[in-house]
């Protein structure tokens, strides 16, 4: 019984620690797709509010990106790729 309770310690560990890894490497495609949609965006209607959110928002993904990588932190790099995608969607939602 011991044996399967450290088993199981362990598989959920290395789970936790590739999810990480995950995120940090998901946190650079995500900026890149959120600075292209809002480059699209800004040809259409560069005045817009709705760009300069989304370009704060590209902004904050960087920054906790880069907090995320110096602390080792998982959850920075989930905030980072969850308000890059939320600037892609903005953007996107002004360039139709």
């Amino acid at each position: 019984m011991r044996r399967k309770v450290l088993g199981l310690l362990v598989g959920v560990g290395a789970v936790v620690v590739g999810a990480g890894g995950a995120w940090a490497f998901e946190c650079p495609a995500r900026i890149r797709e959120a600075n292209e949609a809002i480059s699209k965006a800004e040809a259409k209607a560069a005045n817009n509010p709705d760009v300069a959110l989304a370009k704060r928002w590209v902004s904050e993904a960087q920054k906790a990106h880069q907090d995320g990588a110096t602390t080792k932190s998982a959850a920075l790099h989930q905030e980072s790729a969850a308000k890059a995608k939320a600037a892609k969607l903005l953007a996107d939602s002004v360039a139709k």
